[in-house]
């Protein structure tokens, strides 16, 4: 039921293969700041997946956002124990900007949420070096 619009954009994951692995969004979107969050879901069994298929639609989305959008900052929250996630964060530009502690409860238990950003520059500078300090 949900419908994008000026401040929420949603995006379904499809592989080559045809899979729809899961989705992509990028979220409370501010315009005047050029601001907004990024996150995705998945939701695929691991035989339905392709190697680097979350990291490839991260790198499109993130494109997407900064080259396409004009926004130039993009930042997310991820639990703590997301060994995933924090694997991905790994092999993206961009920085940890700090810690929430205790913010998520979870499981009957409290975990903190590591908070990371990406500027469009940095981005750029990886993975559209052509683009690298145009507006």
């Amino acid at each position: 039921n949900f419908q994008n619009n000026e401040k929420h954009i949603k995006l379904m994951i499809e592989l080559e293969n045809g899979k729809t692995i899961g989705m992509m969004a990028i979220d409370n979107i501010d315009w005047k700041n050029r601001t907004a969050t990024s996150g995705y879901k998945i939701s695929a069994p691991l035989e339905d997946r392709i190697k680097g298929d979350t990291r490839d639609a991260l790198i499109g989305l993130l494109d997407y956002a900064f080259n396409e959008l004009g926004l130039n900052c993009m930042y997310g929250q991820m639990l703590e124990d997301n060994q995933f996630s924090r694997k991905l964060s790994r092999k993206m530009p961009g920085k940890i900007e700090g810690v929430l502690r205790q913010r998520i409860f979870k499981n009957g238990v409290y975990k903190n949420l590591i908070v990371t950003s990406t500027l469009r520059d940095e981005f750029n500078a990886v993975f559209r070096p052509e683009l690298v300090g145009t507006k």
